[in-house]
C-alpha cells in the first residue's frame, strides 16, 4: 500500500496537535510496511522538516533515505508564512511542480489530506483528481464556518449562498458572497472525500448534517520517561488563540492571585505575560513541554472550540485533574473521565469557584483524581492510532478502488 500525504506547509516546531499527529502517523505507518510519499513546502530551509522531525535530524546532515519518499520543493522565506496571499502563491508553485512529479505519483493507492483547512483539502482534491486516486480528509477540526454553514444539497448553490449571506452580510457584500461562495465549494469537495472525524461530535455532523463518508479515529500521546516531582499549586495552561481560551486565563490569573497568593501559574504558547507568580514561556521544545506539564498540579484549558485535545489527553497521562469548558467535542471523548471537570463557557468565576475546590482538596482526594486522570487516558497511543487508520485505508481501498 502507498499513501500519498499533501501537506502543503508544516509546523517545524512540532508544537501542534496537528503536527504530532501527522508526525507519528507516518512513523507507525512506515513500521507497519506501508510506502509513504510526502507532498509538502519547505519554505524553512532546503529540507524536508518532515524529514527532519521524523528523524531527529538538524541541518545540512539530512540525507534523503529509502524508507521514505520524500518530494521536497524548496522555496524562498526566512520565516513562517502568514500572510494568506502568500500562501495562495506557494499553493500554485507546488501545484506546478506536482505536474512534473504527475507521473511518479500515478503510484499510490490514496491521498490524504491530515488537515481540514480550506486550501489543505482543495489542493488535496486537485492532486487527487489528477492521479484518480480516493481523498482521505483528517478533520483535526471541523470548522465553525462548515457548523454554522447551512447546505440544501448540491443543486441549492443560490439557496445555500442566500441563507448564509444574510447571515454573514456584516462582512459587506462582495466578502459576504465570496466566503459563501468558497464554504459551498469546500462542502462539495468533502463530500466527494472519505472523512476520519477525532470526536463522535464531529463524526455525527459531517454524516448527518453534509452526508459525507466518515469515519472515527483519535490521537495518541507518546509520554517520554520523567520522573520530577509535581507541585499540587502550580496550575498550567497551553494555548496561543482565543479559541483555545487565552483571553479568559489572562482574566483569570489576576482574579485568582488576588485571593490566594499560594497558586502559581505555568504558560506555555503566549509570551511576555507579566502577572505575579507566573511564568509565561512561550513556544517550547516537546520534552520541555511534557517536563513542566508534569512538574504541575492541575491543568486547565477554556477552550471555546476544540476536537480531541491532544494536550489534555497529555495533562491528563501526567495524573493532572484537569478543568475545561464543557463543550460538545470534548464531551464526546472524555465524558465518562471522573478527573475532568466542565464548567460553562466564558464563565470566569465557576472557572475560578473549580479551580479553588481542585486546591482545596485533601492529599487522599487529590491523589485519588491523580490516578483516575492517568486511566483516562490509557487507550490513546499511536500504535493504536495506526492500526485504526490502516483499518480505514483497507475498508476505503476495497470499497472504492
Amino acid at each position: 500500500m502507498r499513501i500519498l500525504f499533501v501537506i502543503p506547509w508544516f509546523n517545524l516546531k512540532m508544537t501542534t496537535g496537528n503536527s504530532r499527529r501527522i508526525l507519528h502517523l507516518i512513523k507507525y505507518l512506515r513500521l507497519s510496511g506501508i510506502d509513504i510519499y510526502v507532498l509538502e513546502i519547505t519554505p524553512y530551509s532546503k529540507y524536508s522538516n518532515v524529514l527532519k522531525l521524523l528523524f531527529n535530524i538538524d541541518g545540512d546532515d539530512v540525507k534523503p533515505t529509502v524508507d521514505i519518499h520524500v518530494h521536497d520543493y524548496v522555496l524562498s522565506g526566512k520565516s513562517k508564512i502568514q500572510n494568506y496571499t502568500i500562501r495562495l502563491w506557494l499553493m500554485a508553485l507546488l501545484f506546478f511542480k506536482f505536474i512534473r512529479l504527475r507521473k511518479t505519483l500515478l503510484r499510490v493507492d490514496l491521498v490524504h489530506v491530515p488537515d481540514s483547512a480550506v486550501e489543505w483539502v482543495l489542493f488535496g482534491y486537485f492532486v487527487s483528481k489528477l492521479i484518480g486516486q480516493n481523498l482521505v480528509i483528517t478533520f483535526q477540526l471541523v470548522p465553525r464556518y462548515l457548523k454554522e454553514f447551512t447546505y440544501y444539497g448540491n443543486y441549492g448553490l443560490f439557496r445555500s449562498l442566500l441563507h448564509n449571506y444574510l447571515n454573514i452580510k456584516r462582512y459587506g457584500l462582495i466578502r459576504a458572497i465570496a466566503y459563501s461562495l468558497i464554504v459551498w465549494i469546500y462542502v462539495n469537495v468533502i463530500k466527494r472525500a472519505h472523512a476520519i472525524a477525532l470526536n463522535r461530535y464531529d463524526y455525527d455532523l459531517l454524516r448527518e448534517k453534509f452526508n459525507v463518508n466518515a469515519y472515527l479515529s483519535w490521537n495518541g500521546i507518546s509520554k517520554p520517561a520523567i520522573m520530577e516531582g509535581f507541585d499540587r499549586k502550580r496550575v498550567i495552561y497551553i494555548g496561543r488563540d482565543e479559541r483555545k481560551g487565552l483571553m479568559d486565563i489572562l482574566k483569570l490569573i489576576p482574579m485568582v492571585l488576588s485571593e490566594r497568593q499560594d497558586v502559581n501559574f505555568v504558560l506555555i504558547g503566549p509570551g511576555n505575560v507579566k502577572f505575579r507568580n507566573t511564568r509565561a514561556f512561550g513556544v517550547v521544545s516537546e520534552f520541555d513541554k511534557w517536563r513542566l506539564m508534569c512538574s504541575s498540579g492541575i491543568f486547565i484549558l477554556p477552550s471555546y472550540h476544540d476536537s480531541f485535545s491532544i494536550t489534555l489527553a497529555e495533562a491528563l497521562s501526567c495524573g493532572l485533574p484537569s478543568i475545561i469548558y464543557d463543550i460538545p467535542e470534548l464531551r464526546s471523548i472524555y465524558g465518562n473521565c471522573d478527573a475532568i471537570i466542565t464548567t460553562k463557557r466564558g464563565d470566569l468565576q465557576s472557572l475560578k469557584d473549580t479551580l479553588f475546590k481542585l486546591l482545596n482538596l485533601s492529599d487522599e482526594e487529590y491523589s485519588e483524581l491523580r490516578r483516575k486522570a492517568v486511566g483516562c487516558v490509557d487507550r490513546f497511543n499511536w500504535v493504536n492510532v495506526a492500526k485504526r487508520e490502516l483499518e480505514i485505508y483497507r475498508e476505503i481501498l476495497t470499497k472504492y478502488a
